[in-house]
């Protein structure tokens, strides 16, 4: 995807800074790192399998909607 791997690429970034400004120990910042990863991982695909459901509505900006 040309879209998202350079968001992937700052999101990850963006990860590691917080991650190194938050004081974490320099051994747990790969831990802590992929333990934010794969919450994010699994939150994003929460929301696609529950996208189309009744039960779940997120609202969203008109310039942020994600087109079928």
């Amino acid at each position: 995807n040309l879209l998202g791997a350079p968001i992937g690429t700052m999101t990850l970034l963006t990860i590691n800074e917080l991650i190194r400004a938050a004081g974490v120990q320099s051994n747990l910042q790969a831990i802590v790192s992929g333990l934010l990863l794969y919450v994010f991982i699994v939150l994003q695909s929460a929301i696609v399998a529950l996208r189309g459901s009744e039960k779940f509505k997120l609202a969203l900006p008109s310039w942020l909607k994600l087109r079928n």
